[in-house]
């Protein structure tokens, strides 16, 4: 019998079918005519649910149902190594999506695994990451993880037209830096970028931005887009995490729950964050996820114009044109190797070979 479905906290799990009632740990606690109806012995403290191998990283829970599988951090290598300076656990979940779109579960790993699609279909991201075909760095380890560091500063190839406010002028001057002083844009962006490092260096702990502490100066200035094999994407930003999944939707190849959830780092004196991706909300913990269809665009009409928002309606158009009569093959830029590589490391596992 389920006993619990969807999302739930509580000391204790009762079976609807007869009230058997289980603690946290597994073991039986109290079930009726315990004492008189079984003649093999009373059954609390007797026996126990099956227990399901499960660890922790950065305030995640990993399970598995292989018994022989690899331990959590071994699967995830290098990606605990690389972000240990984040204090993941400190992090709070400020937006908590599970959307249903119409897309196959694997578009999400592909769509996040490049940047090029971004200076189309994300016309607000170039103005504070750089994304440039020369900026990035990219990265792919065997088991399949992968991930993007690109600099957060605008990029040289998509300026803003004359006239139009630059959101890089607003983040140099949150720390104390004169955005005027540049004499060129290149100054501008690239400069400015390096002194937003020092700037940050100086000042994060008056600043309450206790969570720069162990950082480097690239965690605390740049945007590591990283791929978790083969479902999860996190995109590590200096003061928020954004956690992406994708899952199929049982009997329908053609649609997948996607999972958002927007965290951010505390900072001393803030009481509201930008969640990126799901715009200002209050530093706390969303006590209550938000199930909905996405129904293109209309079941979230509040992530309207958010980076997300675009992406879903990518993949249902894409998802779409799949079936395109003129659909034969994909031409794939450099820039999205790592979607090749994903499908290499599917296609292995599928056919029995271990990466």
């Amino acid at each position: 019998m389920r006993m619990v479905n969807e999302t739930w906290s509580m000391e204790s799990i009762t079976c609807p079918y007869h009230g058997w009632r289980w603690g946290k740990d597994g073991v039986l606690q109290s079930a009726q005519d315990a004492e008189v109806d079984f003649s093999q012995g009373n059954p609390c403290g007797a026996l126990s649910l099956i227990e399901l191998r499960c660890d922790r990283w950065g305030g995640f829970v990993g399970y598995t149902m292989d018994d022989d599988g690899p331990e959590l951090r071994d699967y995830l290598a290098p990606m605990p190594a690389l972000y240990r300076n984040h204090p993941m656990d400190a992090a709070v979940r400020v937006a908590w999506y599970r959307i249903k779109v119409d897309a196959n579960w694997k578009f999400v790993t592909d769509n996040f695994s490049e940047s090029y699609h971004t200076r189309t279909a994300h016309p607000q991201v170039p103005p504070w990451i750089d994304q440039d075909v020369d900026s990035g760095r990219h990265e792919m380890w065997p088991a399949g993880h992968g991930r993007t560091v690109q600099p957060m500063r605008p990029s040289l190839s998509d300026r803003p037209p004359e006239g139009v406010d630059h959101i890089f002028r607003h983040i140099l001057s949150a720390w104390d830096i004169e955005p005027d002083a540049y004499e060129t844009y290149e100054d501008f962006a690239l400069q400015g970028w390096r002194d937003l490092k020092a700037a940050k260096q100086r000042l994060w702990k008056e600043r309450g931005y206790l969570h720069y502490e162990h950082m480097s100066d690239e965690e605390i200035t740049d945007s590591p887009h990283t791929v978790i094999f083969p479902n999860v994407t996190i995109s590590f930003l200096p003061d928020n995490l954004i956690f992406f999944r994708s899952e199929p939707v049982k009997d329908e190849p053609e649609k997948c729950w996607f999972d958002l959830w927007c965290m951010a780092f505390p900072v001393e004196g803030q009481d509201e964050v930008e969640s990126i991706m799901a715009g200002p909300k209050p530093l706390r913990e969303a006590m209550a996820c938000e199930h909905c269809d996405f129904d293109g665009g209309q079941g979230v009409p509040e992530l309207a114009g958010q980076i997300v928002y675009q992406d879903m309606e990518l993949a249902e158009k894409m998802q779409a044109g799949m079936h395109s009569r003129g659909y034969r093959d994909a031409h794939l830029s450099d820039q999205e190797t790592r979607v090749r590589f994903f499908h290499k490391v599917l296609n292995d596992w599928i056919e029995g070979r271990k990466p």
